[in-house]
């Protein structure tokens, strides 16, 4: 089994000297004669904020539902270099009607996640009449269409996929479904995959996920 690859960034700080020496004494300011001018004081009033970029036409990422692309695209290629570039080509895809193309891979690596708990088919849509990979197709499809599901006419949201489960008839909702901020989406996701709770001991901020108002910006102190 190949051992999963984790790439880690780093970010180079470079401090930059302002200032030199000049060689030619005769032009030093001691040297200079006085114009009798008073310049006045430096402004030092800080800068504004800079313009909001320019979007452009290319895409460089997407996050319908986070995570799902570290998860499941190439997670355990050996190939460093493979794995980037397959996780940015999944990031710059922008043509929804070309995402199925992800669902084999997704399919291979859920067999992985289905085995948290050591029950192999208990996953979320697992296919038990199934033995291969292909078990895993219904939810590797699901979540290869990544894109954020909202029921407009609901004004209850309290569950991450909420949607999806109704739809596909895991639970029945009355749910609005999308992704409200205090959604624990990274173990809700984790949960989906290993087929029993995941935790990890962590709970919401509360002053970090009550907003109401977009985009949810916490309070500056």
């Amino acid at each position: 089994m190949q051992s999963s690859t984790f790439l880690g960034a780093t970010i180079a700080i470079l401090f930059l000297a302002c200032g030199s020496s000049n060689s030619d004494s005769s032009n030093s300011p001691s040297d200079m004669p006085d114009s009798g001018q008073d310049s006045g004081p430096e402004d030092s009033s800080p800068p504004g904020p800079p313009p909001p970029p320019t979007l452009g036409a290319t895409q460089i990422s997407r996050m319908g539902r986070p995570i799902t692309n570290m998860l499941l695209n190439h997670t355990f290629d050996a190939d460093p270099n493979s794995k980037t570039a397959a996780v940015n080509e999944y990031n710059a895809n922008s043509a929804v009607g070309t995402w199925n193309k992800y669902v084999p891979e997704f399919e291979n690596n859920l067999a992985v996640f289905d085995m948290l708990d050591a029950q192999c088919g208990n996953q979320a849509l697992a296919d038990t009449d199934k033995d291969d990979v292909t078990r895993y197709h219904d939810l590797a499809a699901l979540l290869a269409d990544d894109r954020l599901w909202i029921d407009t006419s609901k004004s209850t949201c309290t569950t991450y996929f909420g949607i999806e489960n109704q739809a596909n008839g895991i639970a029945a909702s009355s749910d609005c479904g999308g992704r409200m901020m205090n959604y624990e989406v990274i173990k809700l996701t984790y949960t989906l995959l290993a087929g029993s709770s995941i935790t990890d001991g962590t709970t919401p901020v509360a002053a970090k996920t009550s907003g109401t108002t977009f985009p949810y910006l916490a309070p500056t102190n």
